[in-house]
């Protein structure tokens, strides 16, 4: 009876496995060119900018803000202030955020999704730069751009002196993560300004990394002495891609196109569909590999946390939170407490560590404790009660040697929850679900030693 039991169950782990094969073949087959003609994730960049405004300053504070044109494209802006009155306003095409004068510090921040197009410029070879007619603008452009030894104040000087009308456009090179206002020349030509970097040798073309500001001729114009700009890259699912996909059949990118048209995040959608991947990851690490962790899928919810942090400050958090844990848990053990109590005190003085962090962050201007959020808060607190736990049941040692190896696990579900290759090919392929639960069945029916095991009986084997 046992034998026909685990016969029909071998039977049905392998029909799991065999019709996703088939159906992905199929796919592959017919629509290949659709589903991985175009790359499956693009670069995006997105510039943040933040500053403070002076107590009782009786002057505007003025900020540039980039404009749409042929060479750059500016999405999902977001203007904050904490208290400050603030305005947009356009001068001559160009746009500038006008802060008013306020009795009190107020912190401002701007930020904006930046993609921008490589443009080179081709100068008309039968143009002359005056009414002399007897030196191509071409040629000018050309020996004065070389002559000035990458200084652009003698290329200014040389445009003066003959008359030629040049304006300087400052703007960001987004290839620095933290870059400074830079400005280059821009000659008109015919009706075209046309771009001349001197300092980088770029001679009339303007690289997809620089983020355009306009003329700073337009008006009188000085960034704010706290201005702290900051340009992140992000890898997002291509959108093309996904369109081009709704035509394929048996198939999850319509839940793209529904996260889409209502506003919603892709990155919830990809955390859905990851979820199943991820806790059939830990159970490979608890039943197959042997290594055990706080709760059993909490390392899956320390790790979407670490999706809100970034995983670096994500785990040095973790590890604050518990190493505060155990340094308030030992002497409040001696009290005798009950240990109800004695976790509402100890979660306590957790949350007043975070709220120190944050503080920290805000007054010496350090972004990366500003990050830390609810989410992130709320799910490292599940880990100090279950450290509290472990650590009374079995001592400091062994909670801290959990701790570790929940740390180790949360890592290795963040790498699948940040992996837009794998959200997009679960969304392609939904029938590999069947083969996470055919390989769930298979640990199900485990009964061999863990591979922690093995290493462990072979070092008794070598002692004796």
């Amino acid at each position: 009876m046992k034998k026909s039991k685990a016969a029909r169950l071998n039977y049905l782990i392998l029909l799991l496995f065999l019709l996703p094969i088939i159906s992905i073949g199929f796919k592959l087959v017919c629509y290949k060119d659709t589903l991985f003609g175009k790359p499956i994730a693009k670069e995006r960049l997105v510039v943040s900018q933040k500053f403070k405004t002076e107590r009782n300053s009786r002057d505007t504070t003025s900020l540039l803000l980039p404009s749409q044109s042929s060479h750059q494209r500016i999405s999902n802006e977001h203007i904050q202030s904490s208290a400050a009155s603030f305005f947009v306003k356009d001068l001559n095409s160009q746009r500038c955020l006008k802060i008013n004068p306020h009795s009190r510090r107020q912190a401002i921040s701007y930020s904006y999704e930046y993609r921008g197009k490589a443009i080179k410029y081709e100068i008309d070879p039968s143009l002359y730069y005056n009414d002399k007619r007897n030196t191509l603008l071409k040629d000018f452009l050309f020996r004065s751009f070389y002559e000035s030894n990458g200084d652009q104040l003698a290329f200014e000087e040389k445009m003066k002196a003959e008359s030629v009308p040049f304006r300087v456009v400052c703007g960001y090179d987004a290839v620095e993560e933290e870059p400074k206002l830079k400005k280059w020349i821009e000659v008109q030509v015919a009706e075209t300004w046309v771009p001349f970097d001197v300092p980088t040798g770029l001679f009339a073309e303007k690289p997809a990394s620089f983020v355009d500001l306009g003329p700073v001729d337009a008006f009188s114009y000085k960034e704010p002495d706290s201005l702290h700009t900051r340009i992140t890259k992000s890898i997002y699912l291509n959108p093309e891609l996904l369109e081009d996909g709704l035509s394929v059949p048996m198939t999850f990118l319509f839940f793209a196109e529904i996260f889409n048209l209502n506003d919603m995040p892709l990155n919830i959608l990809a955390i859905i569909l990851l979820t199943p991947l991820a806790a059939m990851l830990i159970t490979i690490f608890r039943n197959a590999i042997g290594i055990q962790t706080f709760g059993t899928f909490l390392p899956m919810l320390i790790a979407m946390s670490f999706l809100s942090t970034g995983f670096f400050l994500g785990a040095a958090l973790f590890i604050i939170v518990i190493a505060a844990t155990g340094f308030f848990h030992y002497p409040l053990g001696k009290l005798g407490l009950l240990t109800l109590p004695k976790l509402a005190i100890i979660l306590t003085t957790v949350e007043g560590v975070f709220l120190f962090l944050i503080f920290l962050g805000f007054k010496w201007d350090i972004a990366l404790l500003l990050k830390t959020s609810l989410f992130p808060v709320v799910i490292l607190t599940f880990a100090t009660e279950r450290f509290i736990k472990t650590s009374t049941d079995k001592g400091y040692g062994a909670a801290i040697i959990l701790a570790l190896k929940t740390l180790l696990v949360s890592s290795f579900c963040f790498v699948i929850y940040k992996s837009i290759v794998f959200a997009y090919i679960f969304m392609v392929f939904p029938e590999l679900f069947l083969c996470v639960i055919a390989i769930n069945l298979s640990l199900g029916t485990w009964i061999g030693l863990r591979m922690s095991e093995v290493v462990r009986f072979k070092s008794l084997e070598k002692a004796k």
